[in-house]
């Protein structure tokens, strides 16, 4: 059975010849949500994303952010309007932020993405660290307090709320990171900690805490999480993802 993900990605420019106003909107954007903050100071380090290889980087978030872009309603019919329109959800500019900073990091623009994560966390009270994996279709709803952290590997249409957090259950920066599959949806709270494993279609209650690995098809819940069905058909998880449209 399909899952109910049918709106296709939005599709910003077709070719690199006509993204150059999608690269100029975009670092005019970044400008804007720096200079009320204390990273003012590096606005002139943001100038840099508009030419060069690190404009390709921008080229390549953007197409990227279309996936998760199309799991709204949002169409832009032109930088100024998808800018405009985003500014009312500070979920999707973390979101646009990330994009672009995981090229950055990918590209090894070491000051450029902790600049730009520093202020993604400022503007949305959300931390998705730039080198986590995550796949096309990525939602974040309300979102504040939600850390996705370094190194986590995301599959496609994964959806987040507020509180949520992934990531390492000792606290070092070299241990192995969670590894989430395909349409999982985590729910206000919910943690998942450890090197450890969540199978695809999988719903992770409120507040529930996961240190074991989860399999797929599952609903788990609780401190410790425990299945609670071990049996979630896309038609169930089908009405969780339509809760969370629009």
């Amino acid at each position: 059975m399909r899952l109910p993900y049918g709106d296709e990605p939005v599709v910003l420019f077709d070719t690199p010849v006509d993204a150059s106003p999608w690269i100029s909107g975009t670092v005019g954007f970044l400008r804007d949500c720096m200079r009320a903050t204390p990273l003012v100071r590096h606005l002139g380090a943001i100038d840099r994303l508009s030419q060069g290889p690190l404009a390709d980087c921008v080229v390549l978030g953007l197409q990227k952010f279309g996936a998760d872009l199309g799991r709204w309603s949002i169409k832009p019919a032109s930088p100024g309007d998808l800018f405009d329109q985003i500014t009312l959800l500070p979920t999707v500019v973390a979101t646009l932020f990330y994009r672009i900073n995981h090229e950055l990091y990918l590209a090894g623009a070491e000051k450029l993405q902790d600049i730009l994560a520093a202020t993604a966390r400022i503007q949305s009270g959300v931390e998705i660290y730039y080198s986590a994996e995550i796949g096309p279709g990525l939602k974040v709803i309300h979102g504040v307090g939600t850390v996705i952290g370094a190194r986590s590997k995301i599959g496609k249409n994964f959806s987040t709320f507020q509180g949520v957090t992934i990531g390492d259950k000792l606290g070092t920066k070299t241990g192995p990171r969670p590894e989430i599959g395909d349409n999982v949806i985590m729910s206000a709270g919910s943690k998942v900690l450890g090197p450890i494993s969540i199978g695809d279609i999988v719903v992770v209650g409120t507040n529930t805490v996961v240190i074991e690995s989860v399999g797929s098809n599952t609903i788990v819940a609780g401190v410790p999480a425990r299945v609670i069905n071990p049996d979630l058909t896309a038609e169930y998880f089908s009405q969780f993802v339509l809760a969370i449209k629009g």
